[in-house]
Formats: structure tokens, sequence, C-alpha cells
């Protein structure tokens, strides 16, 4: 938190993560680039969005059709 407030790192939405197909954790749907930099700043939490797998898998997708109608 202390990088935000010194403005190192700006304010971040949640991550979105879904149940892992293993039932033993989470895969992060949307916002590794947040994942990325909380650790490099060694947060202990941040905000996260769960979602149903099927619907993180659905964001993925939908993220992908976009990307590739670009």
């Amino acid at each position: 938190m202390v990088a935000a407030a010194n403005g190192e790192l700006s304010k971040r939405d949640p991550i979105t993560v879904m149940p892992s197909q293993t039932g033993a954790g989470f895969d992060v749907v949307d916002g590794n680039g947040t994942l990325t930099s909380v650790k490099k700043y060694g947060w202990q939490s941040l905000p996260v969005r769960v979602v149903s797998r099927e619907q993180g898998v659905q964001m993925i997708e939908a993220d992908k059709a976009k990307d590739a109608a670009k």
C-alpha cells in the first residue's frame, strides 16, 4: 500500500479469479499485471473478484475474440 501512496503504483481494480480445474486454488482471469505488481511490492493481500469457472472461461474467450478482431 505504501507504493500506491508514494505514487509508485497506481490504484488498481480488483483482479478477477476463478476456481482452478483441480479445485485447489484459483486461476487469474483478469489482472495478471496487477498481481505481478503487488508481488513485486510485497503486498500480503489485494482485492479479488471471484467468478465461477464457467464465467471465467467465457470472459477469457471473449477477450481472445476481441484481440483477434484487432
